[in-house]
């Protein structure tokens, strides 16, 4: 089944540019949560600064290599879906579309994590420490 319609490319370049939103969005969104986590936890809730600035900065860099590969992916998927003189069939564009959604929520989970990450859980034995020390 060969794409002819041109609702049909509408369609799929319709998607394309929802994709390329929603990952712009999350690209830009993420690092402003790690920050703001790693500032809250320095600034807020008094916490040793070191660890805390460790982990923003190997987010921070593992977030950017993040995003070059799924932009590359992105990228090269956009650019090299059009350069060739056979149409692709509706299932073949339907395939390509379902693995850069799937790349898409890794991407979005990764972030997720990453923050969750820089956030990190208070342990008990923080919270000892803190305490002697008349932090809380």
């Amino acid at each position: 089944m060969r794409i002819e319609s041109e609702i049909e490319m509408v369609i799929i370049r319709i998607v394309d540019l929802l994709m390329w939103l929603s990952l712009l969005a999350i690209a830009c969104v993420t690092p402003y949560f790690i920050l703001y986590f790693s500032i809250y936890q320095i600034r807020i809730l008094k916490r040793e600064w070191r660890p805390i600035l460790a982990k923003t900065i190997i987010s921070l860099i593992v977030w950017l290599a993040l995003s070059l590969v799924m932009f590359f992916a992105l990228f090269f998927s956009f650019i090299y879906g059009d350069r060739f003189d056979n149409v692709p069939t509706l299932y073949e564009e339907i395939e390509v579309m379902l693995i850069l959604v799937g790349l898409v929520a890794v991407y979005s989970l990764s972030g997720w994590g990453l923050y969750y990450w820089v956030k990190g859980r208070v342990t008990n034995d923080v919270k000892e420490q803190n305490h002697i020390k008349g932090l809380v």
